[in-house]
């Protein structure tokens, strides 16, 4: 069996952002079968695309069963482009695919291929938002309302280009935590995200404020590329400190674990490098007893791959899920995956076990027109 195609579809969701469109990856086999993925479009869907046609001529003739060398193919054979971003990325979405075909052609459901389960359902989070403490209460009473019994926020305004915030921004956003948490009670996880907006000493002075309410995580409170700020912050504050989303590969981890920075970490399943090296990356977490809470703002398809490789770990936290997507998404990949109760149930189904609609997704093909300045 060898691989014979690899084709990239952008999706358009639907959603207010163009970095809410898809990335679907399809690879076909000599043999008929086709596996499916997503990759993460933040650093561009069109430059995704290109990264995906980039790496088709690496994959065409191989062997889709062997996804250990074919994961190593293309990050050796690509590095010249960088170790990280567009490359990584693409391979993403591509690396799913490749277990989708794995566990079809075994019958088997990939987190049976991954060591099997350690829990059949996932416990999942979703966002709330607001300009208000008003505003966002009753936006976070509104995903509870859902089943949801952990809601994520970011309360900040600040500019992220200072690394400072001014004592009105800070007052405002406790404000607005307070308010959260009198709205959800003490039953409900509070997540608290902070986009990298701050330096240590910044993030320190607002972590303090912030300790009362219990928060589940305090996510990126320093920019992830300064590790010893993330480890500085880490050690003066009574919160548990989240962060990895923009952290690609095992070797992007090494050292935020090493240096004992971090209690959870967050990697893109659709971004640091697929099913293959999440599962890695998780396995390092393990050894320094760091959960996985995995940056999730994809699409259908990102969903059931973290689903899976979550049922197949230990250290498994929470996932993100995005919410309120239209009716039509639900269509797109079938069976939908559905929360219930704040978790999702894991599939059985062979592969990932899910299958694209391919009508949806050329009726829904992303059109850059929309998203061009007037």
């Amino acid at each position: 069996m060898k691989i014979t195609d690899v084709n990239a579809y952008i999706v358009d969701s639907g959603l207010s952002s163009r970095s809410r469109c898809w990335v679907f990856v399809e690879i076909t086999t000599s043999e008929g079968t086709v596996g499916i993925g997503e990759a993460c479009n933040w650093p561009g869907d069109l430059t995704i695309e290109a990264g995906i046609r980039e790496l088709k001529r690496i994959l065409i003739g191989e062997d889709p069963m062997n996804v250990e060398k074919l994961w190593a193919k293309m990050y050796r054979g690509t590095s010249p482009h960088g170790l990280s971003g567009v490359i990584t990325t693409s391979m993403s979405g591509i690396d799913q695919a490749l277990w989708d075909i794995r566990g079809k052609i075994l019958g088997a459901p990939v987190w049976q291929l991954l060591g099997g389960a350690c829990r059949r359902k996932v416990r999942v989070y979703s966002h709330a938002h607001g300009a208000t403490p008003e505003e966002l209460a009753e936006n976070a009473l509104s995903v509870i309302s859902e089943g949801f019994s952990a809601v994520k926020f970011d309360p900040f305004q600040t500019d992220p280009y200072t690394y400072s915030s001014s004592l009105t921004d800070v007052k405002l956003a406790i404000e607005k935590v307070k308010a959260v948490r009198e709205a959800v009670g003490w039953n409900v996880e509070i997540l608290i995200e902070a986009h990298g907006k701050f330096n240590a000493h910044t993030a320190i002075k607002v972590g303090k404020k912030l300790e009362r309410y219990e928060s589940y995580f305090f996510e990126e409170p320093v920019p992830p590329e300064n590790v010893d700020a993330m480890a500085k912050v880490s050690q003066h504050l009574d919160i548990p400190i989240a962060t990895g989303e923009h952290l690609y590969t095992k070797f992007g981890f090494r050292s935020l674990l090493e240096k004992e920075a971090v209690d959870i970490i967050q990697p893109d399943i659709a971004r640091a490098g697929g099913i293959t090296e999440l599962k890695k990356i998780a396995a390092m977490a393990e050894a320094y007893y760091v959960p996985l809470a995995p940056h999730n703002p994809n699409g259908p398809l990102a969903n059931y791959a973290n689903i899976h490789l979550l049922a197949a770990i230990p250290n498994c936290a929470i996932l993100e899920w995005v919410r309120n997507n239209p009716a039509w998404t639900h269509e797109v990949v079938t069976p939908p995956l559905i929360p219930k109760d704040g978790f999702v149930e894991v599939p059985n189904r062979p592969g990932l076990g899910a299958e694209i609609n391919k009508k949806i997704v050329m009726d829904h093909l992303f059109d850059e027109k929309r998203y061009l300045p007037t």
